[in-house]
């Protein structure tokens, strides 16, 4: 297990919920300011830290410009997320 990673996610209670919404699919980052009710410099921070330790990456999905989880940002969300 990760413990380092593990830390950073959950000190940053943003990095958690967008990964969350990641590990459902795809999303830009307006989709993901709404659905969070987040301010988008927010949404902003948080994926560049994301994309910083390759959790997420920036992606295209029909000419929309967007983010998806990577194999390493799934690995750490369900580490963080799973009970007992």
């Amino acid at each position: 297990m990760d413990y380092a990673s593990m830390g950073f996610i959950k000190a940053g209670k943003n990095r958690l919920r967008i990964l969350e919404m990641l590990s459902a699919g795809f999303a830009t980052q307006a989709e993901i300011s709404h659905r969070l009710r987040m301010p988008e410099q927010l949404v902003s921070k948080a994926l560049k830290e994301l994309e910083d330790r390759e959790f997420a990456k920036a992606a295209a999905q029909k000419n929309q410009k967007g983010y998806t989880i990577t194999e390493k940002g799934l690995k750490i969300f369900r580490q963080v997320t799973q009970k007992g």
